[in-house]
């Protein structure tokens, strides 16, 4: 997984707004936006492997 913040984090919260995307081979990204009260501070991404049990 790897954070980018754009600044330090303000309040006392965090919104995420994720989201996944996997192609039909089982790979695939997880990536998210993250908000304080005072607007935009980063992203998230983390690449994914996904099989069937």
């Amino acid at each position: 997984m790897t954070t980018t913040l754009a600044r330090a984090p303000e309040g006392d919260w965090v919104h995420m707004d994720a989201r996944t995307t996997l192609s039909d081979d089982g790979l695939g990204v997880a990536r998210a936006t993250l908000c304080d009260p005072t607007g935009y501070l980063g992203e998230v991404a983390q690449p994914l492997l996904v099989r069937k049990r």
